[in-house]
């Protein structure tokens, strides 16, 4: 398959294809995409993305709203999970 697109910031893919030490863009959008499917699986098997210092404090979760569609295997999403949710102000 060939996907085509175009980049306005050629600042931007450069900095990543020097900071992957890869040579062209499309190297940056395979690392990308395989980082991706990867996120796609974790969110799939019920699990979320944290990231942290090296120590590890100052935790912060990774949220992508394209993640938030992707179904668990009960197959519901956390949209659809938020969705169900009673709010505080539900009576």
């Amino acid at each position: 398959m060939e996907v085509r697109f175009n980049v306005t910031d050629d600042e931007f893919m450069e900095s990543l294809e020097k900071a992957l030490k890869v040579r062209t863009a499309a190297e940056v959008v395979k690392q990308a995409l395989t980082l991706l499917n990867w996120a796609v699986g974790e969110v799939g098997l019920k699990r979320i993305i944290l990231s942290s210092d090296i120590n590890g404090q100052n935790v912060h979760r990774l949220v992508m709203p394209a993640l938030d569609k992707v179904k668990d295997a009960d197959g519901v999403s956390a949209e659809e999970k938020a969705a169900a949710r009673p709010t505080a102000n539900a009576r």
